[in-house]
Parts: structure tokens; C-alpha cells; sequence
């Protein structure tokens, strides 16, 4: 492969001298800033090949964006021998090969190589701390270490556990659906009482580097973070509750966040001391210190996990009541938790058969049990913050009363009309606070419905079966004629029936329903209103479905 214009655009730059008897037609090798380099050119016959660069034989190099790690070549290859290591030019997926000229790849990389090795030091301190948990994990002990901070991101002491291959940090307002599982006769998760752990938010990171070859973190990092004489990296209030603290142990994980370019970063500090153990903790920091050891760790709060993801944070410690766990059901629970609601409580008295299988969102992994405590078993394991209350029974007006004060959110999946009319009464009668929402499909898989009640407001489900002058109708939401209901329904004998309809509208209506939520956290207004779905629309009826000789909610 001819790599004359390759060296031909090298050339042209005044600050690049090209080392033509150690290149070749694939590696060319060139001085710049008194480094040397080098540059593989893309392949002419793949679109999507790139320009990748190396600095070459500098061990000692810090610049942002080149990798610690060096690569030894014999010179066998097509490399020239050496040591390389790497230099990250692009972020992931920035930059779409397949639409650049194999000139204009050479030069962009050139260019951008030529600003990095310019970046003034403002800049360059920028660069570093945008890969800070790069460069912190590539020093960093690796283990499996998890942390769980609360909602108060203010200076706090965590609690340390470990069970065989894990450990934990967790912040004291943090409960963990797991932590009473017994396992062979003893606590799944036992406590370090050995390492002592807190946790301190960075507020200003100001000079602030990762660790690198020539900047390796030790006591004077520390103290520089803790005290900070020129800049002060942590909060007031973070200070004072230090100089209360004291700890028994010569083991101190600190936990440290800092924001840059509004990502969170966190990152583990394992700070061993030497004496001093009746001292205060800032203390010993200053003069007992005999080693600091990076260490890898995994942000695993639920909070954070919803944030990072774009979900919003107002459902954290909100409370849904979940009435039925059939097919909608299940899909309506396993995604709540996956947008920030993390308390649910659940009736359903049905068991799960092999007729559900199909359209059950957990169907498969497990046979013949009861619908609400399987939802409990399968949501709990995807993040231990969240909790679930599972009654494998079908709600009565006593307990829904009883449950309706404790909601903020109550949701029917349940095909009855009948229980539903009722239940609905039960709470417009008892004045019920909490924001409703009755979810159901037609037959055929093509329909369904949404109705919020806010049963301070006019309008609720009875509305759906008053006709003119207090008449009872059924379900005027519901479009399909009882032709289509007949075809589409599959009778078990005795009067057992089962509608029939797939999974899209389940994934259509929940999908829905999560937008209605999510509209409700900044609508303010007081009101009831209906939407439709179909394939082809989703409408809302903010009025016309409300009845004014409703024997429920009407005058």
C-alpha cells in the first residue's frame, strides 16, 4: 500500500520532521514536539478504518488522552520496534469513517494530534479529569465494590459489608432488599467492622489530576483534598463533621464524588494509617498516613442509576399500589421500577398458568406460583433499593381503604369491570388522596384505555357506564363491537374466559402509561381524563367522558 500522500500531508506541517528509514507502506514514524510518534494510515479498501496513533518510547509522557500502558514490538511486524503506547484522538462513535476521504482522515488526525500536544495547562487539566476514571482504575486495586449513597449527597459515614466475592458501601438511610438472606446457616452479607468508611462530595476540583505516570496520588494528595490550603475542595460542612470524627481501625476507604463537565465521577481511595489510633481522623491524616491505595468501584445507588439514564428522580420515594399482576400487570410493574419507582405494592390472588406464559413479562422462568409473590421474586432481583410488598390475595374494600392512604400512585390491571366499579366507589367515598389511574385492553389486541381519577375532580370510572339521564351502559370507551368480542374471546367452560390479544398492546399501553406519569410529576391542575390508544393514535378525552348524573362522582 503506497503511503506517499500519507507522508505528503505529514510534510506539509512545519512542526513534523518524518523518519523516513524506520517507516514503511502502513506505519509512518515522525518527530513533533521532540516525541516521537506513530501514525497507522487507514486502509484505502475499508471505509470504516481509521488513523490510529502511538507515541513511541517516552515511558515517562503525561499527556491527556495517552494511555498508560506500553506495548512492546520486536520490530517482526509491520511495526517498527519499540514501546507504544496509545493515543485516544476520538471519543466513541464521534466520528463516522465511512463519510471522510482517506486524505481527510490523515489530516484530521494530524490536527487533532497538534491541539493536544498544544493544550494550555488550564486545558489540559480539563482534558485529564475528563478521563479521570480511566486513568484512576488503570493504577486502581481491582475488586468488585459497590456504592449505595442516599439522597442526602452531603459528608456521611457508610457502613462496610462483604459476602464472598463483593463489597459494599452503604450510606445509612439505604435499606437493601437483600441483607437478610441467610446462606448456609449465616447472613449472606456480613459486616467489616475492620474498615472504616466515609463519604466526602468534591465541590470544587480545581487541580484536581487523576493519577499518572509522573503524578502518582499518596499522602499529599490526601491532605491537599481534605485540608486544602490554596483551594478548598470540599464543603465547610464536610470539614467540621471531619474533625468529629475518629476511627479505631488503620483502615479508611473514602469515597469521593466530583462533578466535571456535569458527569458525576466516583472513585475510591483506600487510606492505610500507622498509630495514632486515639487521635481525631484529621489528625492522623496529617501525620499517621503510611500508604494510599486507588481502588475500583461501581456508583450502583438506585438514584444514581435512574439518573444517569435520564429518568427522573421525584418517584424515588413515592408509593404505588398495584392492583393485579396478570399480563398487563406484569408489564406495568417491571417497568415502573425501571423509571424511578422503587416502592410497590401488589394484589393478585391468581396463579401463574401456562396459558399466561405468552404474555407474562417474567413467563418462563418459573411455573405454577402465585402472580404477585413471582413479581416480588423477579423485580427485587434487578436492584436490592427496590422493595415490594406482594399479597397473593385479591384486594377487599377494607384493605384498599387501608392501603389508599399509604399510595401515591394507585393502578387496576384487572379485567373486571365489575370489581372495578366497586373498588372505585370505595375510594370516591372514603376521599381518597392519591392519583388513580384504571388501565385496561379490549379484545383483539387493537384498544385500550387509560382513565385518571383525581377523585377530588369531577369524572371517574362509573362515568364510563352512565348513559344520558343516569342510564346504565357498558363501557362507553370501549370501540369493539361484540361480534369482534365473541371472536376474540376464548372460552375455558364453566364461564372461565380469556381475551385474546399479544404482547404490542401490553408494551403500547404501558409505554403510555409511563408518559402519563411522567406528565402528572409537573401538572398541577386538578382534574380526571381519558386516553385512548390504538395503533394508530393516542387520544386524550379531557371532559367529554364525565358524567354529571354519575351516581359516583356527578351531582
Amino acid at each position: 500500500m503506497d503511503n506517499s500522500i500519507a507522508k505528503a500531508i505529514l510534510l506539509s506541517y512545519e512542526e513534523i520532521e518524518v523518519d523516513e528509514a524506520n517507516s514503511n507502506d502502513i506505519v509512518i514514524i515522525f518527530k513533533m514536539c521532540d516525541r516521537r510518534f506513530a501514525l497507522w494510515c487507514p486502509d484505502r479498501d475499508d471505509i470504516t478504518s481509521s488513523v490510529i496513533v502511538w507515541v513511541l518510547d517516552d515511558a515517562s509522557f503525561d499527556q491527556p488522552h495517552i494511555m498508560l500502558r506500553e506495548i512492546y514490538f520486536d520490530g517482526m511486524s509491520v511495526l517498527p520496534a519499540g514501546k507504544y503506547r496509545s493515543i485516544c484522538l476520538y471519543e466513541n462513535g464521534s466520528v463516522v469513517n465511512a463519510v471522510m476521504s482517506y486524505e481527510e482522515k490523515i489530516i484530521d488526525a494530524v490536527e487533532r494530534l497538534i491541539e493536544l500536544m498544544s493544550l494550555p495547562p488550564l486545558a489540559k487539566e480539563k482534558e485529564f479529569q475528563k478521563e479521570f476514571l480511566f486513568y484512576w482504575n488503570s493504577v486502581a486495586e481491582y475488586g468488585d465494590r459497590e456504592i449505595y449513597l442516599g439522597r442526602d449527597q452531603s459528608f456521611s459515614i457508610l457502613s462496610v459489608y462483604q459476602n464472598e466475592k463483593r463489597l459494599r458501601y452503604v450510606a445509612s438511610d439505604v435499606c437493601l432488599n437483600d441483607f437478610d438472606i441467610v446462606d448456609d446457616g449465616g447472613r449472606k452479607w456480613q459486616q467489616r467492622i475492620d474498615i472504616n468508611a466515609v463519604f466526602i462530595p468534591i465541590t470544587d476540583n480545581r487541580g484536581i489530576l487523576p493519577p499518572t505516570k509522573n503524578h502518582p496520588w499518596g499522602k499529599d494528595e490526601i491532605i491537599e483534598l481534605l485540608y486544602g490550603e490554596k483551594i478548598s475542595h470540599i464543603s465547610d460542612d464536610a470539614f467540621r463533621s471531619l474533625t468529629s470524627v475518629s476511627i479505631k481501625y488503620d483502615t479508611l476507604d473514602i469515597v469521593f464524588t466530583m462533578s466535571i463537565s456535569s458527569t458525576w465521577y466516583t472513585f475510591v481511595a483506600r487510606v492505610r494509617f500507622k498509630g495514632g489510633n486515639h487521635k481525631p481522623l484529621l489528625d492522623r491524616v496529617l501525620n499517621n498516613i503510611s500508604s494510599v491505595q486507588a481502588l475500583t468501584c461501581k456508583r450502583m445507588d438506585y438514584g444514581y442509576l435512574n439518573q444517569i439514564i435520564g429518568n427522573s428522580t421525584s418517584n424515588l420515594e413515592k408509593h404505588v399500589l398495584l392492583i393485579g399482576a396478570g399480563s398487563l400487570g406484569s408489564y406495568v410493574a417491571s417497568e415502573l421500577v425501571k423509571n424511578g419507582f422503587k416502592y410497590l405494592t401488589i394484589f393478585d390472588g391468581d396463579l401463574l398458568t401456562q396459558e399466561n406464559f405468552m404474555r407474562w413479562c417474567y413467563s418462563g422462568m418459573i411455573r405454577n406460583g402465585k402472580k404477585a409473590s413471582l413479581l416480588k421474586l423477579f423485580i427485587e432481583m434487578m436492584h436490592p433499593e427496590i422493595h415490594i410488598v406482594a399479597h397473593d390475595e385479591n384486594i377487599e374494600s377494607e384493605k384498599l381503604i387501608e392501603e389508599m392512604n399509604n399510595a401515591d400512585y394507585i393502578i387496576f390491571t384487572i379485567g373486571s369491570s365489575d370489581t372495578q366499579l366497586k373498588l372505585n366507589r370505595i375510594l370516591k367515598k372514603n376521599g381518597c388522596k392519591a392519583t388513580v389511574f384504571f388501565v385496561w385492553l379490549e379484545a383483539g389486541g387493537q384498544h385500550s384505555h387509560i382513565l385518571k381519577v383525581d377523585y377530588e375532580a369531577k369524572g371517574c370510572f362509573e362515568c364510563l357506564f352512565t348513559g344520558t339521564s343516569g342510564t346504565k351502559v357498558n363501557n362507553k370507551a370501549n370501540v369493539i363491537d361484540e361480534e369482534i368480542i365473541e371472536s376474540s374471546t376464548i372460552h375455558n367452560g364453566c364461564g372461565g374466559t380469556r381475551a385474546a390479544y399479544g404482547t404490542s398492546v401490553l408494551l403500547r399501553t404501558t409505554s403510555v402509561l409511563l408518559d402519563v406519569m411522567n406528565k402528572e410529576e409537573t401538572d398541577e391542575h386538578k382534574n380526571s381524563f381519558l386516553v385512548n390508544i390504538s395503533p394508530e393514535a393516542v387520544v386524550y378525552d379531557e371532559s367529554a367522558f364525565i358524567e354529571e348524573d354519575c351516581l359516583c362522582c356527578g351531582i
